[in-house]
């Protein structure tokens, strides 16, 4: 369904015009907002705002310190509160992904990091902020003590044991067998609509979701969080008895049951669409931690893992400032270790589902993606559309990091960056063990 166009050239202007209330008064939602709403010229439109906060940081900072006498901390208030929006503008233009940085905005959020006082949310932004701008520029030994030091501040905040999700991956594998399968072939809602992305993220998940969504018999609908919200509710619903721990608990379950949830995944999944068009995509990478749970709810389903190597993902995945989740993130070995981890279950469900789930290469997209995009609309029994190939073209709303950069056609810009940084990459090579690159 298209907005009308009157709608469509008003929208710009209101994101400018909101973005400038932002600045005028910080406490206004219209910075956050501008990231989030502005599909095209937003790394333009944001640039704008950054001049527009720097100029007034300057102006508060001459009259925090002309008023200091007489309004004591109020003048300096009103500085910190234009300091820290122009600090979350630096970091929302490095989260584009292809606004470039300059000199001068570089030696700015030098100064910005350098000043005293500096809550540690805003030195993260600032580190992962010029550790984009310095790898744009090809100091990658700087580049990288940036993202270190910013995925170390966030650590701190963000306590995560890998061996918790190892644990639970083990526990998968152990119950979900070829057998365990068969026994229950029957349960479940059998509907074809739904279509789940799954894998790591920063593995071209959402080049994915764009190409598919750009079919005219599919429809893209993000990163639904149905599916986690029935593991809650399992949980919660089991809680008084100690040995009900997930998955085992499945083993447990009823047809009914299986049945039940099927149908209240897809009632859940029915407000989030807004076409008619008969199939949604669910792209939630984490999801490929309950593949057998979708299997069994939703045996009809296509799911889909979008596989990037090893090194490149998991690298991407560090020197990515997550708005939320994703704590695996901020440490080369539990990156590496969640990536084993996710590839451990894959395989296993190759294994005992065999040609059950659908798998797609990042690489493989991007040397030939004609060819790859045909091989998966033919696994996914669609038509091939040459929509498909100009999924650039499509004006959807995209919510994530690599919402702009879908918004290009396809590239090999960033297949072997990794290798910009591998004279400190030691750690995360030794903890992926086999999967290392050779």
């Amino acid at each position: 369904m298209t907005r009308p166009a009157s709608q469509a050239k008003a929208a710009p202007a209101a994101a400018a015009a909101g973005a400038e209330a932002a600045v005028q008064d910080p406490s206004s939602a219209s910075v956050g907002d501008l990231v989030g709403s502005i599909t095209k010229d937003i790394s333009t439109l944001m640039r704008q705002e950054l001049d527009l906060a720097k100029a007034e940081v300057k102006q508060e900072a001459i009259k925090s310190g002309k008023a200091a006498g007489m309004y004591g901390a109020a003048g300096f208030a009103g500085y910190m509160v234009l300091l820290f929006a122009s600090i979350a503008l630096w970091w929302g233009l490095a989260n584009l992904k292809t606004a470039p940085f300059n000199m001068a905005d570089i030696a700015a959020m030098k100064a910005s990091l350098s000043k005293a006082g500096t809550p540690p949310i805003q030195a993260v932004n600032l580190h992962f902020a010029l550790g984009k701008a310095l790898e744009d520029d090809g100091d990658y030994a700087a580049s990288f003590h940036h993202y270190e030091m910013g995925n170390q501040l966030r650590r701190l905040a963000l306590p995560y044991d890998p061996d918790e999700i190892t644990r639970e991956v083990e526990r998968s594998i152990a119950l979900f067998s070829r057998a365990f399968f068969e026994e229950r072939a029957d349960f479940g809602q059998v509907a074809s609509d739904p279509i789940f992305i799954v894998g790591m993220p920063r593995a071209g998940s959402t080049l994915v979701e764009q190409i598919l969504a750009s079919h005219s018999q599919v429809e893209g609908t993000s990163d639904l969080p149905d599916i986690s919200l029935i593991v809650h509710r399992l949980l919660s619903e089991t809680w008084r008895d100690g040995d009900a721990v997930y998955p085992e608990l499945l083993a447990r379950m009823t047809k009914a049951w299986f049945l039940y949830l099927g149908q209240n995944y897809l009632a859940g999944a029915e407000v989030h669409r807004k076409s008619e068009r008969p199939c949604f995509i669910d792209k939630s990478p984490d999801n490929w931690a309950h593949v057998g749970l979708i299997h069994l709810l939703l045996p009809g389903a296509r799911i889909i893992d979008v596989r990037r190597d090893a090194a490149a993902c998991c690298f991407a995945n560090y020197k990515q400032l997550f708005a939320l989740g994703h704590e695996f993130s901020y440490d080369l070995r539990s990156i590496a270790h969640y990536y084993r981890d996710y590839v451990a279950l894959m395989d296993h469900m190759d294994a005992e589902l065999p040609g059950r789930i659908i798998r797609i290469q990042y690489e493989d997209l991007v040397a030939d993606p004609e060819r790859a995009i045909r091989a998966l609309l033919d696994q996914l029994g669609l038509p091939f559309e040459d929509s498909c190939l100009r999924f650039h073209e499509n004006t959807r709303p995209v919510r994530a990091p690599s919402a702009e950069q879908v918004r290009r056609p396809i590239n090999r810009d960033a297949l072997d960056q990794w290798r910009n940084y591998e004279p400190w990459l030691d750690e995360l090579k030794q903890a992926l063990g086999p999967l290392a690159p050779k």
